[in-house]
Parts: structure tokens; C-alpha cells; sequence
């Protein structure tokens, strides 16, 4: 099955030419999902190559519609691209929609409520409730929804927590179906959720992945309780998925990312079983590349139930 995205997208190329199967229409394929991304990154064409690669080639034909909270000039991507390939999300665009993907943003430091477009987003979370949409959360994206629906804090790291990391499977449920119960995941991240605040909603949310907190990341305090840190969450209320890694990266994404935090002057440790013998010029395997799939797979297949239901 085919994701469907305009010819002119810069990410339409890039899957054509490593073998994805892309179409420019969806006038004829049938059981089209309407998948909505709220696109958080600064580097927007990086994550919209990151995620349709791994909504192609699953069993639904999926259409992506980008979005934005609002348009504005950006420093990392080009106003003529977010005008041409964006729009502003409200109500009404997401009443049609089959899901939903929103996506993290590098203000992880900031309190919620000092990022400029908070009061815009919890908006956006609360009409995705009020609809019942499908959603994937991913990162800062994850926490944000947690806080604002939970009041459920984020903590911070001692130190970036940069990397491939393993997580480990705690619960079942459809979106982690025939994954492994322990897989490796790339981590990019200065704060994380602990598994305690997640426990005391134990009504609302299930884990469904988690791994220990490593010494040289977690704080002091936490570190002395032998506690987890959180990697996914399916919220029991609502079709809602809270997802704090990203199985959607590109083998250089973690590279890129540690190279230009060395190149700003930022302290940032050699990234975490990521470089082979840690040599910074040879990238790792893409092998988290088959478990992102069958996950977003897994979600895409709940998006289509959940649509089945409303016809």
C-alpha cells in the first residue's frame, strides 16, 4: 500500500528513490487514512521524510496532511515550504481526520507554559479528546499531553541522554503486537517521565514499555529509589499513545544532532551504542528501521478500526 504525498515534497523523492511506494493521488486507491501530523520540529523536512518512511509500505494506503499551530518564519526551514505544503490546524480540519501524529520540539527545558504556543496546543489536545482521534504523541509532544491531560511532571536529566537505548516490554497491547519484548531504540532527550507518576494513575494510563534509569542521567534523588523510566504509554480513556523515543529516526539523525551540539560549544557525550567501535564516521545498522514500521504499522491498523467504527 501506497502513502500518498505531494509530488513536489522534497520527502516524495527521497522514498521514491529508496524504493518506498509513493503516490502523488489517492483518487484511485481505496480505504485511504487521512493521518494528520502536527509537525513541532524546527527541521521540518527531516521529520517528514522520518515519518512517511515508516507509514509506507504497510496495509493501509495512508494520505499525510501536514500542520502547524501557526505560520510563522522559521530559521530551519523555508517560508515558501511551510506555506506550499502546511496549514493551520483547528476543529474543523481535524473532524477530518483518521489520526493524528504530533510531534516533539526542543523546548524540553522550558516550563509548558513559557512555550509561546501552549495555550494554542492544549487547545489542539483537547479537541483531539473531545473527537476521540486516534493519537501518537511522540517525545516533548508526549510529555506535554501527559502534563496538560494528567498533570503528570517531566523530569530532567543530569545530562543529555543521547544514543540507542533498550526498552523493555511491560504490558500488552495491539500497537507493540510481534515486537520483541526487549528492542533498541534511538534516544534523544534531556528529560523523561518516571514510572512512579504513571503508577499513580493507574486508572488512566498503562505502560507498555520501560527501561531503569542509568546513573550518569538520572537525578540523585530519583536514583536512590531503583526506579523506571518510561518509554510508551496507551492511555485507557481515550485511543491515545504516548511514545517518548524515536523508532522513526534515519541511521545519521543521532549523529547529526550530537556533531551540532559539539559544534555550538554544548558538553554532549559520545552518543550511547551508536557509533560502530565508536568512530564517529561509521553509522550503525538501521535496525530499529523494521520494528518502527510494524509499530506504526500496529497504530495505523488501530486508526482503521477506529474509522470502521464511525462509518
Amino acid at each position: 500500500m501506497s502513502v500518498i504525498l505531494n509530488k513536489t515534497l522534497p520527502a516524495y523523492d527521497l522514498l521514491l528513490k529508496s524504493g518506498y511506494p509513493v503516490s502523488k493521488s489517492s483518487k484511485y486507491l481505496d480505504n485511504v487514512l487521512n493521518i494528520g501530523v502536527l509537525n513541532l520540529m524546527p527541521v521540518k523536512m527531516s521529520t517528514e521524510s522520518h515519518l512517511a518512511s515508516v507509514l509506507a509500505n504497510n496495509e493501509q494506503n495512508v494520505k499525510i496532511h501536514w500542520f502547524m499551530i501557526e505560520m510563522r518564519e522559521s530559521l530551519n526551514t523555508p517560508y515558501e515550504h511551510l506555506s506550499k505544503f502546511y496549514q493551520i490546524l483547528n476543529r474543523k480540519k481535524l473532524e477530518k481526520l483518521d489520526g493524528v501524529i504530533i510531534t516533539g520540539a526542543p523546548v524540553e527545558k522550558l516550563d509548558y507554559r513559557s512555550v509561546y504556543y501552549w495555550n494554542k496546543l492544549t487547545k489542539i489536545f483537547d479537541w483531539i479528546r473531545e473527537l476521540d482521534i486516534v493519537t501518537l504523541h511522540i517525545c516533548w509532544a508526549a510529555q506535554a499531553a501527559l502534563y496538560h491531560y494528567y498533570n503528570i511532571p517531566k523530569r530532567l536529566f543530569n545530562t543529555k541522554k543521547l544514543g540507542l537505548f533498550d526498552r523493555h516490554k511491560e504490558n500488552n497491547s495491539h500497537i507493540i503486537d510481534n515486537l520483541p519484548d526487549s528492542i533498541s531504540v534511538p534516544v534523544a532527550r534531556n528529560s523523561y517521565i518516571l514510572s512512579n507518576d504513571i503508577y499513580a494513575q493507574k486508572d488512566d494510563l498503562k505502560i507498555l514499555m520501560k527501561t531503569r534509569l542509568y546513573n550518569q542521567f538520572s537525578d540523585e534523588k530519583v536514583n536512590d529509589y531503583n526506579l523506571d523510566e518510561v518509554y510508551l504509554i496507551e492511555d485507557k480513556n481515550i485511543k491515545t499513545y504516548y511514545a517518548f523515543d524515536h523508532l522513526e529516526y534515519s541511521p545519521d539523525t543521532i549523529a547529526q544532532e550530537y556533531f551540532r551540539e559539539i559544534n555550538s560549544g554544548l558538553e554532549v557525550s559520545m552518543p550511547n551504542n551508536y557509533f560502530v567501535d565508536n568512530d564517529v564516521s561509521k553509522l550503525p545498522e538501521h535496525f530499529w528501521h523494521k520494528y518502527g514500521r510494524k509499530f506504526y504499522a500496529n497504530w495505523l491498523d488501530i486508526c482503521f478500526s477506529s474509522k470502521l467504527i464511525y462509518l
